[in-house]
């Protein structure tokens, strides 16, 4: 749309007959390296601030999982459960003593500088290199927060029986998802297009 008429039927004539451009791109999950893991986190918000949950899953370099964790916790916005999903699942990490490589800070927004500020102190008794994914390459993670959201109290798997086989199995055998998404008219970046992960 580069020119926007000033007359309104031209403007209606102009908008019933605009079509966006549709960009795509494949995503594939990505498993770890040998004698590492791989821990994909989701945090999701109905409403954005609205009834939340996280979900966190950890894999090994075959893409087998070892635990998957979803649940469901108080009303918040989409950027504080993300937030809270980094943290419950470097803590979990923390608990089963793993060593871990932290790299990758984002800017943080003032009402979740206090999770921000645990994440740093979990961090530094390990090291984690956190990464920036998109839903389409977290979809095992972003399973776990939806089933959370859904359900009430905690979800936590450890085999591959427990879990729907089909998510578990395209991304072990690294089958791409697209990514399809219309170009804004405002290029703001929202938070919430992509999930993270992390290894250790």
């Amino acid at each position: 749309m580069q020119q926007i008429p000033r007359i309104w039927p031209d403007i209606i004539d102009l908008l019933e007959n605009y079509k966006p451009k549709i960009y795509y791109s494949s995503i594939t999950w990505k498993p770890p390296e040998l004698g590492t893991l791989k821990c994909n986190t989701d945090g999701a918000s109905r409403g954005n601030p609205g009834r939340s949950a996280y979900g966190f899953c950890l894999r090994n370099h075959k893409g087998d999982l070892i635990y998957a964790q979803g649940e469901e916790i108080n009303e918040c916005t989409n950027i504080e459960a993300e937030a809270i999903a980094i943290k419950e699942a470097i803590y979990h990490c923390v608990a089963i003593c793993l060593d871990k490589i932290l790299a990758g800070i984002w800017e943080v927004p003032w009402h979740i500088a206090i999770l921000v500020s645990d994440i740093k102190v979990l961090a530094l008794q390990c090291q984690v290199r956190i990464q920036h994914v998109y839903r389409e390459g977290n979809t095992l993670a972003d399973y776990m927060a939806n089933l959370a959201s859904d359900r009430e109290g905690r979800l936590s798997f450890s085999t591959f029986t427990e879990l729907p086989r089909k998510i578990l199995n395209l991304e072990k055998q690294l089958v791409p998802n697209l990514r399809i998404k219309t170009k804004r008219i405002s290029q703001q970046h929202n938070i919430k297009e992509g999930e993270f992960s992390f290894i250790i």
